[in-house]
């Protein structure tokens, strides 16, 4: 939400999901500790990473095949 804000919204969707609540998509992603980013069905980045790694997270994944 923060990138989107920033950058406009570009296509970039974000979502916040409870991930004891939602185990399979824990296990889809690879999720062990939370918070974790997954961005285009990848796992991303493990922690809460600075705005600044944000944005290259969403800068280099957002030039990536969706899947």
């Amino acid at each position: 939400a923060y990138a989107s804000r920033l950058y406009g919204n570009g296509g970039l969707v974000a979502e916040t999901v409870e991930l004891y609540e939602n185990s399979d998509v824990a296990e889809r992603y690879g999720v062990a500790t939370v918070p974790s980013i997954a961005v285009n069905g990848r796992l991303a980045f493990i922690g809460l990473p600075s705005d600044t790694v944000l944005m290259e997270i969403v800068e280099r994944y957002s030039q990536q095949e969706v899947y």
